[in-house]
């Protein structure tokens, strides 16, 4: 399993290097590996937002389901969308872990 939180220090790392990138005010001798490493990040990044999107909506239709005043059909509804989402979210927590383990290989080999 990958920790939420490590997803979304990807997202982060990713949106600061970005903005610092963007900036012009970076130090040359930083720009390269700032740049291979925002290179890495941007592989994955719409995996990791939507992964956290996933984790958002996951937690509103468990709560759906938890209700007690919704009615059979809106439970049902939010039971098939559950059942569609987590399939998808199998495929992307693979993603993420392959990506995690490429990204620390490479971060070794480029000494970042």
């Amino acid at each position: 399993m990958i920790p939420i939180q490590k997803v979304r220090d990807i997202v982060t790392k990713h949106d600061l290097l970005e903005k610092e990138l963007s900036s012009g005010k970076i130090d040359p001798k930083l720009f390269a590996k700032k740049s291979k490493e925002y290179s890495i990040l941007r592989n994955i990044i719409s995996i990791a937002k939507s992964y956290i999107e996933f984790e958002n909506e996951e937690r509103d239709l468990v709560q759906i389901l938890e209700d007690k005043s919704n009615d059979t059909e809106i439970k049902d509804m939010a039971e098939k969308d559950l059942k569609e989402m987590q399939k998808k979210k199998i495929n992307m927590k693979m993603s993420l872990k392959f990506f995690c383990y490429l990204k620390t290989r490479m971060m070794k080999r480029m000494q970042l």
